[in-house]
């Protein structure tokens, strides 16, 4: 069961630039979020008869029934043309950002941290010609998750034993694609496109993946593997 009412209230400052006949460009945004959270209570259920339950920290209460989450960080974008010439390009995008978040959980009086600190990408486009190549890397680092399936596996009691770093550096997509010239009048050219995801993670974390969330539909359930 789950009763909630949430108003969100945010402010922010940012700078852009741009150099080199804007072919280096630079953005950085600070950013303070207040979410006042009305939540009475909640729970789900594991099996039958059972039930995990949630409790919040490190919230600030304003009046009864009523807490507010804080959110602030900094987000910086760079992205720049090394290559722009006739027939070849070759274009990077970069992001990096920290934020603080004053939300913690506890399953089970197990501290629990399921937001990152610190995340970003990194994305590569080239083309030459009728070829084209694109390539995403992207990582967050700071959040935990607990791992369920393995504290149910052990049968164990203490989740505090199952609580992972989740940090992970991911190399998300990697495509290529060409183009056939047609030259007709209703069809200039055809475009073939191969795509892959999700080819490479580097994490500490056991578990089948650290970028999961299984009940992240509810935000006061967030950072449990389970399923």
């Amino acid at each position: 069961e789950i009763r909630t009412q949430q108003i969100c209230s945010e402010w922010n400052v940012g700078v852009q630039a741009a150099f080199l006949s804007d072919r280096l460009r630079f953005e950085a945004r600070y950013y303070d979020r207040q979410i006042d959270d009305r939540c009475t209570s909640f729970c789900f259920g594991r099996q039958v008869g059972e039930t995990i339950r949630w409790k919040r920290h490190n919230r600030v209460k304003i009046g009864e029934g009523v807490e507010r989450i804080t959110a602030r960080g900094v987000e910086v974008d760079l992205s720049g043309s090394v290559i722009r010439k006739a027939g070849m390009t070759l274009d990077l995008e970069a992001n990096l950002a920290y934020q603080e978040n004053s939300a913690s959980y506890e399953y089970m009086s197990a501290g629990l941290n399921p937001f990152p600190k610190l995340f970003g990408g990194l994305g590569i486009s080239f083309t030459a010609k009728r070829f084209g190549a694109q390539v995403l890397f992207d990582g967050a680092w700071g959040q935990e998750l607990l791992n369920l399936n393995r504290m149910y596996e052990d049968r164990a009691t203490d989740p505090s034993e199952y609580i992972e770093n989740a940090g992970f550096m991911r190399l998300g997509t990697v495509g290529v694609h060409y183009m056939i010239p047609v030259g007709l009048k209703w069809l200039d050219s055809i475009r073939l496109k191969l795509m892959a995801r999700n080819l490479f993670v580097a994490t500490p974390y056991s578990g089948y993946s650290p970028d999961v969330d299984c009940y992240s539909r509810v935000a006061s359930q967030h950072g449990l593997d389970y399923g």
